[in-house]
This record gives C-alpha cells, sequence and structure tokens, in this order.
C-alpha cells in the first residue's frame, strides 16, 4: 500500500482551480469579443444604410435633372414638403414636384433607418453641377458626437 507525503495532499484541487480560474479568464475575453463584434458589425450596418441612403438620392436627382438646381438642396434640421407615401407614384407630378417628394421621401428614410438620422444636400460652389449629400447618424448610441457618411455628387 501506498501512502500520501502530506505535502501533496489538496494537489489536485488546487490544479482544477486554477484550471477553472485560467477557463474563466479565457470565457470573459471571448465574451468581450463577442460584444465588440456585434457593436462594429452594427456600425458597419448603419455606415452601409447610409451610403445607400445617399446613392439613392444621388440617383433621384440624376433621373430629374430638370429642376436640380434648387429643388433638392436642403439643409440639417430644415423641413422638407410633406407628401403621402405614393403622392408622386400615383399622380402626374411636375419635376419640381417630383423633386420635393423625393427629399420629403428621402429625409423620411434617413430618420427611420438611423438613429437621429438627417441629410442634407447643398450645391459645390465650385462645380456647376456638383452637389454635397451628407447624412449624419448616431451610430455609438449616444457614447459620442454624430456620425457622418459624405458624398459628393456630379450630375
Amino acid at each position: 500500500m501506498r501512502t500520501l507525503n502530506s505535502k501533496m495532499q489538496g494537489a489536485g484541487l488546487i490544479e482544477v482551480m486554477v484550471a477553472f480560474l485560467v477557463l474563466g479568464i479565457g470565457l470573459l475575453g471571448i465574451l468581450g469579443m463577442q460584444s465588440a463584434s456585434v457593436q462594429y458589425s452594427q456600425q458597419a450596418y448603419l455606415y452601409s444604410q447610409a451610403t445607400l441612403l445617399a446613392q439613392d438620392i444621388a440617383e433621384k436627382m440624376r433621373s430629374n435633372q430638370k429642376t436640380v438646381a434648387s429643388n433638392y438642396e436642403i439643409e440639417f434640421g430644415a423641413t422638407p414638403p410633406s407628401y403621402t407615401s405614393n403622392y408622386c407614384v400615383s399622380n402626374a407630378c411636375t419635376p419640381a414636384v417630383i423633386a420635393d417628394w423625393d427629399v420629403s421621401v428621402w429625409r423620411s428614410a434617413i430618420s427611420k433607418a438611423l438613429p437621429q438620422g438627417s441629410g442634407e444636400i447643398r450645391k459645390l460652389q465650385s462645380a456647376a453641377s456638383a452637389y454635397i449629400i451628407e447624412i449624419r447618424f448616431d451610430a455609438d448610441r449616444g457614447e459620442g458626437e454624430l456620425d457622418t457618411v459624405t458624398m459628393e455628387v456630379v450630375l
């Protein structure tokens, strides 16, 4: 029969406790990485939505170039004309009304798709048919300044 040395008693328990401690620290690290991954994924989604919305209004401006000069320009905080969701779909509209309708629908889509979202379209002074489309939104959910997607469009 073998006898255990008194110094060896409980050594297995300490090894198991250290293993659990290392495992716990590793799991906390994985949990932190997963949390950051979800946050970055959400931010990437918001940036892609802002880019798509900027491209959307740019295409609408290109398709209605007769009235682009002033009808599509709108500043942050300015209230666009309000129309029902199918106003220019079911009615015959002039190019100016189409531009107002496009801006109204675009601003509504921004506010629905992006947290604290707002958009601005302004004429670039250096070029005759160039515009800046800028969309601001809160990708960090209140943890900093508003994020901005800016697109320069030449019609």
